[in-house]
Formats: C-alpha cells, sequence, structure tokens
C-alpha cells in the first residue's frame, strides 16, 4: 500500500469514528471512497453509526459533495437507510445546488420516515426533513427571483410553494423556532413583492417566537443557542419597528462563543436573498444595516468578504460610505475586482451540485503558438478522469456568476468540450526537482462566455512578503474575495509551489491567486495547519498554490491537442 493509501486509511478511521482530520482534499476523497465501498449492511443499526459520524462530520466540515457520494456508495453496496442519514444527505445535496436530486430523495425519505417513526427521536427526523424540503422550495424561489421584478407569476408560485411547505412543516412542529421564522420572512417577503401591507398577524407571530425564545436563553447555553439568538434577532426584523433590538441581538449573536462560521453564513444569506438586504447598502433598511454589519464582521475576523452576483454588478456602481471604507482598508479596487468575477467559474455537476472553482485565461498565455480562445483552468481534483473524488469531464458544468445579471437567468452552464491537460496533484509541502503532480487540468469549454476577457497571467513570481489574494467559490457559494494577510510566505526553488496564509475555505480548490496588479500567479489547491516548508526546515500553517510558471513550463514540453475537425 502506497503512502497515499496509508494516510486515506487513516483519514478512513478517523471519519468512522466521527472525528475530523485536515488533510488534502484528494486524501479525503480516497477516504470516502473506502468507507463507501465498505458496506456494513447488518439490520442492526448500530451498524451504520460509522456512516452516519462520517457523514455527520464532513457536513460540519462543509464537505458536502463528499458527503453524498459516501451516502450514495453506502446505499448501492448494499448500506441500509434510515432517516439520519436521509437528513446528512439531503442537507448535503441542498448546500451543493442539487435540489432536484434533494427534492426527490425527500419525497422517499419523509413517506418512510413517517411509516416507520416510532418515538420523539423519530417524530423529530420527521420534522428535519420536512424542513428540508421547505428549504428546497425556498431555494428554488430564491433561484428563480434573482434580480427578477415582483410580480412574475413563476416566482410567485414558487414562493407560495415555499410558505405552504413551511407550514405543514409546522403542523408537525408548532413551536420550532427555525420553521417559524422562515414562515414569517416568506410570508412578509410575498408582501413586498406584491407592493402589499404585510399580514395583520405577522407581527403577533413575532412577539410570540420572541417571548417563547427569550426565557430559553436564560435557562441553557448550548449548540442550540446561537441559532436561538439569530432567529431573535430576525423576528426583531420582522416587527418592522425594532431594528435597535434586531442589531442588538445580532451583536450578542457575534459575540458569543459557540456561534460558527457557518450560523453567521446562514443568517446573512437570509438577510440577502428573503430579506433583501444589500450589505453594501447600509443605509437602505434595517435588513441592509444587519447584512453590512456581518459582512464588516466576516472581513474583520476571517479575512474575506462574500457577494453575490446582484452585489458584483453594483461593485462597478455604486459609492457607498462602506466601499469607500473597504478600499482604504484593504487596498483593493472593488470596481476591477467586478470585472475579474466575469473570468471566474464555478464548477458544477450537470444536476447543478457546485464543487469547485476555476478561471478563464487566453490559451495564448499558456501555449504560445495555439488558437486564441478562453480556455477554463482548474485543480485536477476537481476535474479529472482519473484523481479520485474528482468530476469526470463529461459530468462537468461551468457557470459564471456574472452572467446570473445579463440576461441569461438562472445562469447558463457550460459542458467541456475537450480535455487539453490534466497533471495529478502533489501532496502539500512536498518538493519535487520537477514540473510534475501540478493538480492542474485544463480544459476547452464548449462555448466561449461572451461577458468574459480572460485573466492576466504572471509567470514571474514576486518576492516573499508580496500579496496573494484568492478569489473563489468556496463549497460552492458566492463569490469570496480574501482580504486580510495575503502575502506570500513561502516558496520552493524551481518554483513550482508558493505558500501563503491568505484566509480560505474548504471547497476553494481551483480558485486564482493573484498578485497586487491582479496577474494570475498560481491555483490554489489546498492547505494544512502543518504543512512542511518549501525553503527550509519545519512546518508551518499555510495554504499552497501552484504557481503559473511551472504549468507553462511543464506545457512547453507538452504540446495541446488539435481540435477536431
Amino acid at each position: 500500500m502506497d503512502e497515499q493509501a496509508v494516510r486515506a486509511a487513516a483519514v478512513a478511521d478517523a471519519l468512522r469514528r466521527g472525528q475530523w482530520v485536515a488533510e488534502a482534499e484528494w486524501i479525503i476523497a480516497a477516504a470516502v471512497a473506502q468507507l463507501g465501498a465498505t458496506a456494513n449492511a447488518s439490520p442492526d443499526a448500530r451498524g451504520d453509526e460509522p456512516i452516519r459520524a462520517a457523514a455527520r462530520v464532513l457536513n460540519a466540515n462543509r464537505r458536502y459533495r463528499l458527503t453524498g457520494e459516501l451516502i450514495a456508495a453506502w446505499r448501492a453496496n448494499g448500506g441500509r437507510s434510515d432517516a439520519v442519514l436521509d437528513t446528512h444527505y439531503a442537507q448535503a445535496l441542498i448546500d451543493c445546488g442539487g435540489l432536484d436530486e434533494a427534492e426527490a430523495h425527500l419525497a422517499v425519505a419523509i413517506e418512510r420516515a413517517r411509516r416507520t417513526a416510532r418515538d420523539d427521536a423519530d417524530r423529530g427526523a420527521v420534522v428535519e426533513l420536512l424542513g428540508l424540503s421547505a428549504r428546497v422550495a425556498k431555494d428554488r424561489f430564491v433561484r428563480a427571483a434573482g434580480p427578477c421584478a415582483p410580480g412574475d407569476t413563476g416566482v410567485r408560485a414558487l414562493l407560495d410553494e415555499a410558505v405552504r411547505r413551511y407550514d405543514d412543516a409546522l403542523r408537525d412542529a408548532p413551536r420550532n423556532p427555525w420553521l417559524r421564522i422562515n414562515a414569517i420572512a416568506l410570508r412578509l417577503r410575498r408582501a413586498r413583492d406584491a407592493a402589499t401591507p404585510p399580514p395583520a398577524d405577522m407581527a403577533d407571530e413575532a412577539r410570540a417566537l420572541i417571548a417563547m425564545l427569550q426565557p430559553q436563553l436564560a435557562g441553557t447555553d448550548d449548540d442550540d443557542t446561537p441559532w436561538h439568538i439569530a432567529t431573535l434577532s430576525e423576528a426583531c426584523l420582522a416587527l418592522g419597528d425594532a431594528c435597535d433590538a434586531a442589531q442588538h441581538w445580532l451583536q450578542r449573536l457575534l459575540e458569543h462563543p459557540r456561534t460558527t462560521a457557518f450560523q453567521l453564513a446562514a443568517y446573512a444569506r437570509q438577510l440577502r436573498e428573503i430579506w433583501q438586504g444589500d450589505a453594501l447598502r447600509p443605509d437602505d433598511g434595517c435588513a441592509a444595516r444587519l447584512a453590512s454589519r456581518l459582512l464588516e464582521h466576516g472581513h474583520a475576523t476571517t479575512g474575506t468578504v462574500a457577494f453575490d452576483a446582484a452585489q458584483i454588478n453594483d461593485l462597478r456602481e455604486i459609492d457607498t460610505a462602506y466601499e469607500r471604507n473597504f478600499c482604504n482598508d484593504t487596498g483593493l479596487d472593488l470596481a476591477r475586482i467586478a470585472q475579474i468575477c466575469e473570468s471566474i467559474g464555478c464548477v458544477c455537476t450537470t444536476t447543478g451540485r457546485r464543487v469547485g472553482t476555476g478561471f478563464l485565461v487566453d490559451r495564448r498565455s499558456l501555449w504560445p503558438d495555439a488558437p486564441a480562445e478562453l480556455v477554463f483552468v482548474t485543480n485536477a481534483h476537481v476535474i479529472s478522469e482519473t484523481v479520485a473524488g474528482a468530476l469526470h469531464p463529461h459530468d462537468a458544468w461551468i457557470a459564471f456568476t456574472s452572467e446570473a445579471i445579463a440576461g441569461r437567468r438562472p445562469g447558463k452552464h457550460y459542458g467541456v468540450a475537450e480535455v487539453l491537460f490534466s497533471s495529478r496533484p502533489g501532496d502539500i509541502g512536498i518538493v519535487l526537482g520537477r514540473y510534475e503532480r501540478l493538480d492542474i487540468t485544463i480544459v476547452r469549454l464548449d462555448e466561449q462566455p461572451p461577458r468574459a476577457r480572460g485573466l492576466r497571467v504572471q509567470r514571474r513570481l514576486a518576492a516573499q512578503a508580496t500579496s496573494a489574494f484568492v478569489i473563489g467559490h468556496p463549497n460552492g457559494r458566492d463569490l469570496q474575495i480574501s482580504t486580510k494577510n495575503s502575502t506570500i510566505i513561502d516558496v520552493d526553488w524551481l518554483p513550482r509551489l508558493f505558500h501563503y496564509r491568505t484566509a480560505t475555505e474548504p471547497g476553494s480548490s481551483g480558485s486564482p491567486v493573484f498578485d497586487d496588479d491582479w496577474n494570475v500567479i498560481g491555483v490554489h489547491h489546498g492547505g494544512r495547519d502543518d504543512a512542511p516548508k518549501l525553503s527550509t526546515h519545519g512546518v508551518h500553517a499555510a495554504n499552497e498554490g501552484v504557481t503559473l510558471d511551472a504549468l507553462c513550463k511543464r506545457l512547453a514540453n507538452t504540446p495541446p491537442p488539435r481540435r477536431a475537425q
């Protein structure tokens, strides 16, 4: 057994115990493949616990695609289904954008859970599944609404369906705060879209939810507490005249020691997608003020900010106090970033599940004698015919955020017409004396995206302590931009690899790494807390990129395939 197989086996063993190991993405993917292939079809529910534990920890660490692959493989090899695994699987599908798959799965899972429910825990699982079904309907509405004008009948029907599903779930769990706040928020959104007064009973519903949650916070402090605090902030927002209270609870959420980045991101998404709060326009109502505060907090604590498609378009035009402060603080030119984002794409499956990032460059910047066209660059552990856990090129779609606001809603997907080059991944921090193990795949798309111009390539890697900005789709979410600690800290002698402490999240694989002048200098492919240093002995916490110089030197000895006539 080779070293990578040994490491994958160790990760698989940790996942069975519900423990997380920070490893390279392709090692984790190989571990998940091992787990899925060893189904224990025992009728004893205890035989399923290792898979439940692995799915739980994968979702907690935002490896949603791997959760889906694990449970699908487990079932294909004889593993049994239960409500817990159904919940993990549906959550993974939804957070990867696979709404059609989630819809089909939940229809079967809900019916099975209702039929087999025997105790309160089983009935609680039914409620979880019903809530996820409502979330699917809500996400369908959000996708369809986008920047569309209110009043579109198709969009209104999707909103009505989301409201109906939350109502159905509330009949099973009338005191569930998550279901209640979503039902309130969606009804108020429907009134805003129709330009009608809010329903008369919504303020009473919000007050009742506040009255229910406040005493609970006084008596308990567990993992659900941050969710309850976020719900209180949103319920105060729903009152319409209690923004000070909404901001108070948001501040409590930001200061609570149990609050996670996932919870903050969930509230920010709700403010943006349902309450229409634009963080770049903090003077535009209470939802915008709350969203702006969350954006500022994320920038201050994680060194990153995230923008959706409409906000990226706004960056070209607006001139708010936030934008001026942000630019002064970071030195970033947001208008320039908006243009760059047109050439950064999200890698999806053909069913819409999002798996990574990539970017467009002129083919001639990689192969000087090649024809003038844009090609798409990503990691080999994202798209490959041979790497474990990667999407096969035939199963890959590419979507560009900017096209969601260019009259092509819900956004066009581009297929892979041809693989031009692929180099398998290498271990983080391992210096080689040759241009191999680059973890890069280059493909030609079936069409040329009309808005994209391609990113500028810089082969010369600047000295250490210069900038290394990363823009990508962590876990397929909105575009995220690194802003702090964005410096190169280590480079190997070729140079093939370079290290930086730029803030990234899981799923940023394939993102472009930029220098100060917004030229692409490398492709992000992973990070570790104990990455071996590249130019000396020891380890350090670092992210790692593969240099564009190494890629170009490898390609100089790898002529591009000729396009089929």
